[in-house]
């Protein structure tokens, strides 16, 4: 749905280089700003490749200047204790929004 809805509005976008795409297509490359879309939505509540904290990893550590996650504290940080630390630590820095506060 991103993708597409970046394509229809295109003119809007024509001075930032954007592109969407998997954890696995922008292995190797390094952007300015990343939104990396931590968000699950499937019966089965799994978290799909953020299992393997190496692709994990690949995700987190190609921005340059801003690194934006957006996702369920709560999902990721019952499914993996990696990911509970990184939420604590980001927690501590008061670096998450809690967007069910906001409602």
């Amino acid at each position: 749905m991103i993708f597409e809805k970046l394509n229809d509005e295109q003119h809007i976008y024509d001075h930032a280089d954007l592109r969407v795409g998997t954890v696995d297509r922008f292995q190797g490359m390094e952007k300015e700003v990343i939104i990396i879309s931590f968000v699950r939505n499937n019966a089965q509540n799994q978290i799909g490749f953020a299992k393997d904290p190496r692709r994990v990893n690949v995700a987190l550590s190609r921005a340059q200047q801003l690194l934006v996650i957006i996702g369920s504290t709560n999902n990721f940080g019952k499914k993996m204790p990696i990911y509970r630390n990184i939420i604590e630590q980001l927690e501590k820095d008061n670096r998450v929004i809690n967007t069910m506060e906001m409602v």
